[in-house]
């Protein structure tokens, strides 16, 4: 997601007397060259700068059009297709989910803009946007599942499976995690 976007979502007020926002590589977004209004955003835009003072700069005209244009699409529920330049994620090659835009629909197909790529194709399956809380579930339960995995590989008894699950719970809730073998 580009700067301008992030800005958009989470910043709900331009500090007066500021020309343009950057953002380091640590996520903070800054604004002018002394300015007191910085802040760290959710997530590191792609066009962010790999040293610190650099990458996209975005004034305050790009963040009020990109505002209104987020304000005019329709929020998705994920039912039926989404309004036309809806942020969604897209079901990508090797059956992985990418993030993109919804631009429509030809021939019957819904088509897409990849935000990575730039490319624009057909894709199969689309849904809205996980926020960070859904994500962060969605890896605790992974890492949660693999745990229990482990704990019925070593005991050979998958009937316990249901209380692994609580072992695997609470070994997760103070921070056992499984580690990857170096190859």
């Amino acid at each position: 997601m580009k700067l301008v976007e992030i800005l958009a979502r989470e910043l709900h007020e331009w500090p007066d007397g500021q020309l343009w926002a950057s953002q380091d590589p640590d996520k903070e977004v800054r604004f002018g060259s002394a300015s007191s209004h910085d802040f760290y955003a959710s997530q590191r835009a792609d066009d962010a700068g790999l040293v610190f003072g650099c990458g996209a700069r975005v004034t305050r005209g790009m963040w009020e059009a990109e505002r209104a244009r987020l304000q005019s699409v329709p929020e998705w529920d994920g039912q039926g297709l989404p309004p036309s330049g809806t942020d969604i994620e897209y079901l990508g090659h090797l059956e992985k989910w990418k993030k993109g835009r919804y631009l429509g629909e030809f021939e019957g197909r819904s088509v897409c803009g990849d935000y990575e790529t730039g490319a624009v194709g057909y894709v199969d399956g689309i849904r809205p946007l996980r926020t960070p809380e859904q994500v962060a579930a969605e890896k605790r339960e992974r890492e949660i599942n693999e745990l229990v995995e482990t704990i019925i590989c070593h005991y050979e008894y998958p009937k316990g499976a249901e209380s692994y699950i609580g072992l695997a719970r609470a070994l997760h809730n103070a921070g056992y995690r499984k580690q990857e073998k170096d190859q």
